[in-house]
C-alpha cells in the first residue's frame, strides 16, 4: 500500500474542468495582470491537491516537477519584474504569457496522472531483494566498470580544476575536458549509474562501499569539470525515480509530504552551492547571476508570446521534421541553424548576438513549449504537454518495470531514452532519437517484446532456455528444454 486514499474518479474529473475552465477564461482575459495571479493561484491549489492524493508524484517525476516549478516561477518574475534580461537585450515587462503558459503545464501533469493510473508500474524496492549470485555479480561487475570509468575521467583532469581556472563547463570542456573513447565513455555516467544505487540495496558492505564510491567519485568528477546545477540534479531525479515506490512504500501520506517538502529543501540547499561554486568564476554580483539564471527558464516563452501573440507558422515546421535527421550536435556547429532551440533564440534576439554566443559554445535553455507556441499558435503547447507527458509516462514506468524483472539491458536503454527526452523536452530538438545507435535499440526493444532477455543466461519465450558456455573466451549458447513457467535449472 502506498498510504494514499484514492480520490473518486468522477471528483478528479470536476476539479480538471473548473481548473481548465479558470485557465481558459484568464487566457481569454490576460492583458489584466489579475489574470496571471489568478492562473498560478489555480495551479497552486490543483499542485496541493496532487500532494494530498499522490504524494509519490512528486518523487517519480521529480524532473518535470522541478522544470515545471522553475519555468512558472520564472516567466512570474519577468511578467511581474522590472529587471533587465541580460540575455535577451530587453527589459522585462508584462504581456500576460502566463494563463496559457500555466494550462499547459496542468495538462502535462494531468496527462502524466491519467497515463499512471493505466500503465503505473511500481518498483518493489521494499520487497526487492538482490538473491541471485549471478545478478548480483552483474550489477556489481557494471558498478566497478562505472566506477574505473569515472576513475579514468578524473584523472584525466585532476591537474586543472575548473574553480581555480575560473573556467564555465564549456570552455572547461574545451581546453581539458575529455575526448576521443575515454569521452565516449564518460557520456554514458549518468545512464550507468543506476546500476550502482540498485547495488545499494545489497546488504554486503563491500556491495555498498562500491555503490557509494561511485556516487561520490561521479559527483567529484562533475564538479572538478566545472558543472554547477544541471548533471547534478540530473544524478538526483535517477536516484528518486529508482526509489520513488520505496520510500511511498515505506511510509504513510503525512510522511510522504514531509519528504517532499525535505526534497525542497535539498534543492534549496543545491542552489546555494551552485551560487558558491559560481561565484569562483562570475565577476559580478551573484544575486543579479542568480537573477539572471532564473529569468532564463521562461524567456524563450515570454519572448516569443510578446513577438508573436499565437501567430501560427505551421508551414515553417517542416526544418524541424528536416532536422530531426540531420541536426549538428555540437552548438559551435548550429550557427546560422534553423530549428529548435537555435531558432528561438534566433528570432528573439539579433543573429550577430545569437552567433557570438553559439561560436562561444552556450544555447539557452526551455525552447519547447515556446517553439510550439510559435509552429502552432494557442493550442501548440497544449499539444506539446500531451506528447511529452504521454513520452515520459512510458520511458519512466517502463524503467519501473524493467528494474523489477532485472532486464538489465532495458534498464540501461530506458534510462538513455528518459535523459533524451529530458533534452529534447528543453531544447526542442529530436535528432537523438533518430540515430543508427537508436535504431539498434528500438530494434532490440521490438524484437525481444515480451521476452526476458539475461545476461549471462538467456529465456526466449516459454519453450527454450540458451545457456553459456565458453570457447576461447567466447560464449556460445545451446538450446534445451524449459518448463512451462519459464524456470529450469541451469547447466554447468
Amino acid at each position: 500500500m502506498l498510504g494514499e486514499m484514492r480520490r473518486p474518479k468522477a471528483k478528479e474529473t470536476v476539479i480538471d474542468i473548473i481548473c481548465i475552465a479558470i485557465y481558459i477564461i484568464c487566457i481569454s482575459l490576460s492583458k489584466y495582470r489579475i489574470s496571471s495571479i489568478v492562473s498560478i493561484a489555480v495551479f497552486t491549489f490543483y499542485c496541493m491537491h496532487i500532494m494530498e492524493d499522490k504524494g509519490y508524484f512528486y518523487i517519480k517525476y521529480l524532473y518535470i516537477v522541478f522544470v515545471t516549478f522553475a519555468a512558472i516561477v520564472s516567466c512570474a518574475i519577468i511578467e511581474f519584474g522590472s529587471l533587465y534580461l541580460k540575455e535577451l537585450r530587453v527589459s522585462a515587462h508584462y504581456y500576460g504569457s502566463l494563463p496559457l503558459f500555466v494550462l499547459s503545464y496542468h495538462i502535462l501533469f494531468r496527462t502524466l496522472i491519467s497515463f499512471e493510473k493505466v500503465n503505473r508500474a511500481k518498483i518493489r524496492l521494499a520487497k526487492f531483494k538482490i538473491v541471485e549470485r549471478k545478478e548480483t555479480r552483474i550489477i556489481k561487475y557494471i558498478s566497478i566498470f562505472t566506477l574505473l570509468i569515472v576513475l579514468a575521467c578524473f584523472v584525466k583532469v585532476l591537474p586543472h580544476p575548473a574553480f581555480l581556472n575560473s573556467l564555465e563547463r564549456a570552455d572547461y570542456a574545451r581546453m581539458y575536458g575529455v575526448t576521443g573513447i575515454l569521452g565516449q565513455l564518460a557520456a554514458n555516467i549518468p545512464r550507468l549509474i543506476i546500476f550502482p544505487y540498485i547495488l545499494f540495496l545489497s546488504k554486503n558492505k563491500r556491495n555498498k562501499t562500491l555503490a557509494a564510491s561511485c556516487i561520490f567519485f561521479a559527483v567529484l568528477y562533475y564538479f572538478w569539470t566545472g558543472n554547477k546545477f544541471g548533471v547534478f540534479f540530473q544524478l538526483l531525479y535517477i536516484f528518486l525515480m529508482v526509489f520513488s515506490e520505496y520510500i511511498a512504500a515505506r511510509i504513510g501520506k503525512q510522511k510522504l509530504k514531509k519528504i517532499v517538502v525535505k526534497i525542497g529543501i535539498a534543492f534549496a540547499g543545491l542552489i546555494v552551492i551552485t551560487l558558491v561554486i559560481q561565484s569562483f568564476t562570475y565577476k559580478g554580483r551573484i544575486w543579479v547571476y542568480f537573477q539572471q539564471r532564473i529569468a532564463s527558464q521562461g524567456q524563450l516563452w515570454w519572448r516569443i508570446f510578446g513577438l508573436y501573440n499565437g501567430t501560427p507558422h505551421v508551414s515553417e515546421f517542416w526544418n524541424e521534421i528536416v532536422a530531426a535527421f540531420t541536426a549538428k550536435s555540437d552548438v559551435i556547429d548550429n550557427i546560422g541553424a534553423n530549428y529548435g532551440i537555435y531558432k528561438m533564440m534566433y528570432l528573439c534576439l539579433p543573429s550577430s548576438v545569437v552567433d557570438a554566443y553559439l561560436k562561444a559554445g552556450y544555447r539557452y535553455t526551455e525552447a519547447g513549449f515556446a517553439s510550439m507556441l510559435y509552429y502552432f499558435g494557442f493550442v501548440g503547447p497544449i499539444i506539446y504537454a500531451l506528447l511529452m507527458g504521454g513520452t515520459f509516462g512510458l520511458f519512466i514506468n517502463k524503467l519501473c518495470k524493467a528494474i523489477n524483472n532485472h532486464d538489465f539491458i532495458r534498464i540501461y536503454i530506458y534510462v538513455r531514452f528518459i535523459l533524451l527526452a529530458t533534452t529534447s523536452f528543453s531544447m526542442f530538438i529530436f535528432k537523438p532519437f533518430f540515430t543508427i545507435a537508436q535504431l539498434v535499440l528500438y530494434l532490440y526493444l521490438i524484437f525481444t517484446h515480451n521476452k526476458k532477455v539475461r545476461i549471462g543466461s538467456i529465456t526466449i519465450g516459454d519453450k527454450t532456455w540458451i545457456s553459456g558456455i565458453h570457447n576461447y573466451g567466447i560464449r556460445y549458447f545451446r538450446v534445451s528444454d524449459v518448463a512451462s513457467n519459464g524456470v529450469t535449472s541451469r547447466s554447468r
